[in-house]
């Protein structure tokens, strides 16, 4: 919330229009870092938007029982060169926080 907090310093007309967002995790991070805002810090100067382009959503444990049988990607990409499960696993104990519970 840095942004907010230094609009003015940063030559940044936020009664424009505020938006947070990101892709992949950073999509992830921005719903959380939307929600803590509006809701915790009091949303002013107010967000306008949230851009969230292919977040995780889900995982094995809150992926619905009906779609169970077709989220297969971890299992089937599970040695993957660039992201295996086990960097999966990695990145996901450290970025969990009470955010995402």
């Amino acid at each position: 919330m840095q942004v907010s907090e230094n609009a003015e310093k940063l030559t940044i007309k936020v009664d424009k229009g505020f938006i947070v967002g990101g892709e992949s995790a950073g999509a992830e991070l921005s719903l959380a870092a939307a929600h803590v805002y509006v809701y915790e810090m009091g949303n002013s100067p107010p967000l306008t938007g949230v851009y969230a382009a292919i977040p995780p959503g889900v995982d094995e444990d809150t992926v619905p029982e009906k779609y169970k049988g077709y989220y297969m990607s971890m299992e089937q990409n599970a040695d993957a060169p660039m992201l295996s499960a086990e960097s999966v696993d990695f990145i996901w104990g450290k970025a969990l926080s009470p955010l995402f519970a």
